[in-house]
């Protein structure tokens, strides 16, 4: 029983798009009205904002942002996030998405583990007449990225018996480059909403994939799963594939895309 070959490829999309959440945040200043950049008053403006992503825990990690206003139009943030080893986010949702009844793929779909974490330096700029971390923004970030994948499995043979899965396991590093928009909104004197909304990233990935049978391949097994590797499994990447008896090993590179929304609460101070 071949393991379908639009699975893999649907979830590694909606993983990696849907793991590439950020975070955002600003701050206030009394008074000026003017869009010249000034120097805030620090004796009366709150310039640091330390933010949590309201809606990592529904995809499994923990994101944290610090941002420092420098002016009334300029502020500059640092964004961080955790996930730990775990099953993949909605996995229920991709096998359902793959269209497929296959018993198999399910259980493919749900061993996968996988844990990542990255950092995001972004500067962010206020165009609007109150500013200091306050209102409609536009973000210019740069972020890097590592992904670890476990128990990925590729079924060719006689499921569910022990010997018909080749088990993958490897890692993924890649740097992005991107825009973001979004609305701040201050919360009284100490609490900010922060909504962005629009933030494409593209990016340029390098990753190392590897898995192993303890029951020789036949070569016709072999063959389909060069095929797959080839042909399926990142179709656009730059891939130098190697396969034998025994299992493949696969290194890519090419171009990553995503998306960056989200929403955060966040503490000025």
């Amino acid at each position: 029983m071949k393991f379908m070959k639009i699975i893999l490829p649907i979830i590694l999309a909606l993983f990696f798009s849907v793991c590439l959440t950020g975070l955002n945040a600003q701050d206030s200043v009394t008074g000026t009205s003017t869009m010249v950049p000034q120097t805030a008053d620090k004796s009366k403006t709150k310039m640091n904002i330390i933010k949590v992503n309201l809606l990592s825990p529904f995809f499994k990690n923990i994101s944290f942002q610090y941002e420092r206003v420098i002016n009334q139009l300029v502020s500059v943030t640092l964004t961080a996030r955790y996930m730990p080893n775990s099953s993949l986010p909605y996995s229920g949702l991709v096998y359902n998405m793959s269209g497929s009844t296959d018993p198999a793929t399910e259980d493919a779909i749900k061993s996968i583990k996988m844990s990542n974490y990255s950092i995001s330096p972004e500067v962010r700029f206020y165009p609007g007449k109150k500013g200091y971390g306050r209102g409609f923004y536009v973000g210019v970030s740069y972020r890097y990225s590592y992904f670890k994948l476990n128990d990925m499995n590729y079924i060719y043979n006689n499921y569910p018996a022990p010997d018909s899965a080749i088990n993958f396991s490897g890692s993924l590093n890649a740097h992005y480059g991107g825009v973001l928009l979004g609305v701040q909104w201050f919360l009284g004197k100490h609490f900010t909403l922060d909504w962005w909304f629009f933030g494409p990233l593209i990016g340029y990935e390098k990753s190392s994939m590897a898995g192993a049978t303890n029951v020789p391949l036949s070569q016709e097994d072999q063959d389909d799963l060069r095929d797959f590797l080839e042909n399926d499994f990142f179709p656009n990447a730059n891939k130098t594939v190697y396969v034998d008896q025994y299992g493949a090993t696969v290194d890519m590179k090419g171009l990553m895309y995503g998306m960056n929304f989200g929403l955060a609460l966040g503490f000025r101070f």
